[in-house]
């Protein structure tokens, strides 16, 4: 019998915490155009990483593995890394087009972290919900 009544009490716990999470939004502001500003608040704030000229230990090993070869850069992610080999033939792929420098290096990453961005502010709003979206956009935005 105890099981029968938790198993009643849960849902009705459930209903008051989403009422509690929604009372902390207020209704009468529009929180889609406060997602859009907080997500081009924090791509300002990354666009001045564009003009950085130094880089960690994994962004060395993108640069040294892109002024190989291709069959370089398979040998050694296919050997000698545990990531697919994807953002390295595409990190390779752009400085190849547009050369070594430390522009487009920061381009190459700067370009998926706006995908990120972009797809969190369609996608995932409208199929997780504003909340979810407004996590992945903080989460990104610090990652990168």
């Amino acid at each position: 019998m105890p099981d029968t009544e938790q198993q009643t009490e849960n849902p009705s716990k459930l209903m008051k915490l989403e009422e509690r999470i929604d009372s902390f939004f207020p209704k009468h502001i529009n929180w889609n155009a406060v997602l859009v500003i907080y997500a081009i608040l924090l791509i300002a704030m990354n666009f001045s990483r564009l003009f950085y000229d130094n880089f960690w230990g994994d962004e060395c090993y993108n640069i040294m593995l892109s002024r190989g070869s291709y069959e370089d850069l398979i040998y050694m992610t296919e050997y000698h890394d545990n990531h697919p080999p994807l953002h390295y033939l595409y990190f390779k792929a752009m400085c190849d087009i547009f050369g070594q420098n430390v522009f487009v290096y920061n381009v190459t990453s700067y370009l998926p972290y706006l995908a990120v961005i972009i797809l969190s502010l369609t996608f995932v709003r409208k199929e997780l919900g504003i909340q979810v979206s407004a996590v992945v956009v903080t989460l990104a935005s610090i990652i990168w």
